[in-house]
């Protein structure tokens, strides 16, 4: 009886049993709808990193992110950004967050300067032979009636 135990449990039924579970459950996942990578207060400034350090992670998924809207300068199709105040080089004058924009031609207006909004949108490489750069393609952006956390330091 216990040879018989030892086939058994030794690692092939299991092995199949594990096989074939993990099977079904990967397929189960693949065929739900895709996540929303939420970038939390708490690691704001680890998970924007990790956005820029390993873009091929992110590349095609839907993030989430609030923070400070800003624009970069008065022209119509200025980059805007979505950010949060970090540690720099000379102290706290850093900032960290990402570029966003709609894509499409009926984009709605943006914000207001230094509004708290929330971002959802589709991480996108902009390909330009000057300089490539990553952003947010959004699908919703809305002001938020309550700020978070303006300075971040993880």
């Amino acid at each position: 009886m216990s040879r018989w135990r030892n086939k058994m449990w030794g690692g092939g039924l299991i092995a199949g049993f594990a096989l074939v579970a993990g099977a079904a459950f990967v397929n189960a996942r693949t065929d739900a709808p895709a996540a929303v990578i939420e970038i939390k207060e708490k690691l704001f400034l680890a998970q924007v990193n990790d956005v820029y350090l390993n873009p091929a992670d992110y590349l095609g998924k839907t993030l989430k992110v609030a923070g400070i809207f800003a624009r970069s300068n008065e022209e119509p199709d200025a980059p805007c950004f979505v950010f949060r105040h970090s540690p720099g080089c000379c102290g706290n004058d850093g900032m960290a967050g990402l570029v966003i924009r709609w894509d499409g031609a009926a984009a709605p207006p943006f914000p207001n300067e230094n509004d708290w909004v929330e971002a959802i949108g589709i991480l996108t490489e902009h390909s330009d032979a000057d300089a490539p750069y990553l952003y947010l393609a959004l699908t919703a952006l809305k002001v938020l009636p309550e700020r978070g956390a303006e300075f971040v330091s993880r």
